[in-house]
C-alpha cells in the first residue's frame, strides 16, 4: 500500500575524485556535486565523467561506469535518475523517485566544449535537471539496479497487534468464514501477540526524517491497551503519522490521542453503507457506530483547525459492482477520500476480480522499495505481502528488530531480490500483490482511489 515522497538520503560520504576505471588510464573520473572541479582541463581529457550527488557508493559509481557506454550511445549526456527509469511507460510505480538511488549525470567531455561541460556541471550543481535527457529502462533492469543499490524508502508501518474486535468474512487474519475463503483453514497455530513499548520505540527511532509511518494491526489497531501511549512516541519525532482502524474504537480519548499527535491521515476500514450489508461483512461491528465516531472525529479535527485527511477503505465485493456512484454519493461530505480494494480469495492475493482492465502483468514487484514493516512480535517484513504471508508460512530467515539493525535489514532484504533462490524470491514467485506498484492515474489492477474534497488534487499512488 504506497503513500508517496520523503526526504531522506541513504548514504552520507562523499567521495574524491577517481580515475582509472575500465578503458586505460584516466578514462572515467567521478567527481561529486559537493566538490569544486579543480583542474578543468583533466576533466575535458577523461572519456567519461560522472557527476554525481555525494551520497553515491563506489560500488554503485563502478557499476553506472561499466554501464555508462552502452546507455550513452551516441549521446553526449545522459541523466540517471530512478525516478525518471520508466518515464513513458503506460503503467507508471510511483512509488519510486528520484532519491531511490543518488542521481548521476553521465557526460562524455571530449565531445563538449568547455563552456557547455561548465553549464552542464553548473546546473547539476543546483539540482536543475529539467532539460537533461534521461536514462530510460526497462521495469527489469530498473528492478535489477534498485536492488542491488537502493537502500532508500519512504514509508514504515507497525502492525502492534494481532488481536481484533471483529471477525470479518474476508480477513485473512481472523476470518471465521469457511464458504467463499480458506483463510480459517491454513494459518498457522502461532501465539497471538501485542507489540510491546520498548519495541515500537526502537523502530520508530531508527526511521529516517520524514518517513510516512503506518500505525496498524493484524487486526485492529486499539484493541491494544497501549495504542495511544505507542503513537504518543511518534510525537516528537521527525516522521508523518497515519492510522488504520475499523474506526468502531474511536472513542474522545482517541481522538484526542490522534489530534496531540497530529496524525495527517485516518483511515477506516467500512465495507457497506447500509448496516445490514456492513454487519455481514464485518462481523461484530455496527455501521451506527463507525458513522457517529468519524463525524465526532470530522468535528473535532474542524474545531482544533487539525489537517487531517479522513479516509474509508472498502474491499470491492462483487455486490458493490455498479454501485460505486451510490456508494461515493453516501460517503460525500463525511469523509475525504474513498479507496476500493480488489477481493483477495488466498494469503498471497490472489484476486477475485482484477479492477482496472488491461493489467500489466509484468512480474517485478516495486512493493520492497516502499518500506519495511514490523510486526508485533518484532520480526521485520520487507513488505506488506510477507506480513500477510507470515501467519501462514513459517518464516525463520526474516530479521528480528532485537537482532538486527533497521536499515541493515532493509538492505539484506533488498540483496536477497537478487538471488533467485533467496526465500525471498520465492514468496514473490506466489504474490498476486504486485501489480498494486503499477498505477495509471488514480487506479491500480487492484485499487482505486476517490478524492472527494478535491477530486483535482487526487495524487497518483496506492491506497494507504
Amino acid at each position: 500500500m504506497s503513500i508517496l515522497s520523503s526526504f531522506f538520503s541513504f548514504l552520507t560520504h562523499s567521495l574524491p575524485q577517481k580515475q582509472g576505471k575500465p578503458g586505460g588510464e584516466g578514462s572515467v573520473l567521478t567527481l561529486s556535486l559537493a566538490e569544486e572541479p579543480g583542474d578543468w582541463s583533466r576533466l575535458r581529457r577523461a572519456q567519461l565523467l560522472l557527476l554525481h550527488e555525494p551520497e553515491a557508493t563506489e560500488e554503485f559509481l563502478d557499476a553506472v561506469a561499466a554501464k555508462a557506454p552502452d546507455w550513452l550511445g551516441d549521446s553526449d549526456s545522459l541523466l540517471l535518475d530512478a525516478g525518471r527509469f520508466l518515464e513513458g511507460k503506460t503503467w507508471a510505480v510511483p512509488s519510486i523517485s528520484s532519491k531511490h538511488l543518488p542521481r548521476v549525470l553521465m557526460v562524455r567531455p571530449t565531445r563538449l566544449t568547455r563552456q557547455r561541460l561548465l553549464k552542464l556541471y553548473q546546473s547539476a550543481r543546483k539540482g536543475i535537471f529539467q532539460n537533461t535527457p534521461c536514462l530510460n529502462l526497462d521495469y527489469s533492469e530498473s528492478h535489477k539496479i534498485l536492488s542491488k543499490y537502493s537502500d532508500y524508502y519512504y514509508q514504515a508501518g507497525l502492525l502492534i497487534s494481532d488481536f481484533c474486535n471483529l471477525k470479518c468474512r474476508m480477513c485473512m487474519f481472523h476470518s471465521e468464514d469457511g464458504t467463499d475463503y480458506s483463510f480459517k483453514d491454513l494459518r498457522l497455530p502461532q501465539p497471538k501477540t501485542l507489540m510491546s513499548l520498548d519495541t515500537s520505540r526502537s523502530y520508530l527511532e531508527q526511521l529516517p526524517p520524514g518517513t510516512k509511518v503506518l500505525f496498524s494491526a493484524a487486526g485492529e489497531v486499539f484493541v491494544h491497551k497501549q495504542a495511544g501511549e505507542i503513537l504518543e512516541q511518534a510525537r516528537h519525532l521527525p516522521i508523518e503519522p497515519m492510522v488504520l482502524t475499523n474506526g468502531l474504537l474511536l472513542d474522545d480519548e482517541r481522538i484526542d490521542t490522534i489530534l496531540r499527535v497530529g496524525l495527517t491521515n485516518v483511515i477506516i476500514s467500512v465495507d457497506g453503507i447500509d448496516p445490514e450489508t456492513y454487519r455481514a461483512n464485518r462481523v461484530g461491528g455496527e455501521l451506527e457506530t463507525v458513522l457517529a465516531n468519524i463525524s465526532r472525529l470530522r468535528e473535532r479535527a474542524r474545531a482544533a483547525g487539525a489537517k487531517v485527511t479522513i479516509g474509508v477503505n472498502m474491499v470491492m465485493f462483487q455486490s458493490f459492482e455498479g454501485e460505486i456512484s451510490r456508494i461515493l454519493e453516501f460517503w460525500r461530505g463525511k469523509v475525504d477520500r474513498v479507496g476500493f480494494l480488489a477481493e483477495r480469495l488466498d494469503h498471497f492475493g490472489k484476486p477475485r476480480k482484477i479492477l482496472t482492465e488491461h493489467s500489466p502483468g509484468i512480474p517485478y514487484c516495486f512493493a520492497p522499495f516502499e518500506g519495511p514493516l514490523l510486526l508485533s512480535d518484532g520480526r521485520i517484513a520487507p513488505c506488506c505481502s510477507v506480513a500477510i504471508s507470515s501467519w501462514f508460512i513459517d518464516m525463520p530467515w526474516l530479521y528480528r528488530l532485537d537482532r538486527t539493525p533497521l536499515q541493515d535489514a532493509v538492505r539484506g532484504y533488498r540483496r536477497m531480490l537478487t538471488d533467485p533462490n533467496s526465500p525471498l524470491r520465492g514468496i514473490c514467485a506466489a504474490c498476486h500483490f504486485g501489480d498494486n506498484s503499477y498505477w495509471l492515474g488514480s487506479r491500480s489492477p487492484f485499487g482505486e482511489i476517490h478524492e472527494l474534497a478535491d477530486p483535482s488534487a487526487a495524487p497518483p499512488g496506492s491506497i494507504p
